[in-house]
């Protein structure tokens, strides 16, 4: 396919998840990346510091500044961090919502040089009705059938490897992050493949080349 919007910066990329879904990402530039997470910062703020003070020992000028420098400290105590760790996943969802939402399409069919065929939301619910009624039976999911189905069934893959150490499999990557990398250019391009526009990935199986 042919590089889109003529700037030689590649306008599409082609990701197939291990579900069998083939996912069309648009590039999402810094500033809109940049924006997203001031969004999630406005909307899940950390937990004020004066909620979690710290004891500290010795002299102080005055009970006042002790008392700030107390609750400046709350960064060390760790209900405090526990706290912020919550909001940091909260705010991780937010993301991963947003750029699902703006940079990545489900791909129902698409031939080469006819326009694309998305999934609806619906569609895509139906796809994977079988397996959202069983994973229902078992699993807590989230109610909205439709993200489920995204979450749970297309984005399915965990890339797993060998702990250096204990040799167990360890499970180091989920195929929406390898999304989110692609969506973000974490992933260097040759300059065959920015100069093509196009780029075509797949679910990452051991000892298999894509």
């Amino acid at each position: 396919m042919s590089n889109e919007n003529g700037t030689g910066n590649p306008s599409l990329i082609v990701y197939e998840t291990k579900s069998g879904i083939v996912c069309h990402i648009e590039v999402i530039n810094i500033a809109t990346l940049r924006a997203i997470k001031n969004r999630a910062q406005e909307v899940y703020p950390y937990p004020d510091k004066a909620d979690y003070p710290v004891t500290l020992q010795g002299s102080f000028i005055s009970e006042e500044l002790k008392k700030a420098a107390e609750i400046e400290a709350a960064d060390s105590n760790p209900e405090y961090q526990k706290a912020c760790r919550a909001v940091d996943l909260e705010r991780d969802t937010f993301e991963n919502g947003a750029i699902l939402e703006i940079a990545v399409r489900f791909v129902r069919q698409h031939n080469p040089g006819e326009t694309a065929l998305y999934y609806t939301a619906d569609e895509l619910v139906n796809h994977f009705a079988g397996k959202l009624l069983k994973l229902r039976k078992f699993a807590d999911l989230p109610e909205d059938d439709y993200e489920a189905v995204v979450w749970h069934c297309v984005f399915n893959g965990n890339r797993l490897i060998p702990h250096r150490e204990s040799g167990a499999l360890t499970s180091t990557d989920w195929d929406f992050a390898y999304v989110k990398q692609l969506a973000i250019q974490q992933i260097p391009l040759s300059h065959s493949e920015v100069m093509a526009g196009i780029r075509y990935f797949q679910y990452p199986v051991p000892g298999k080349s894509t």
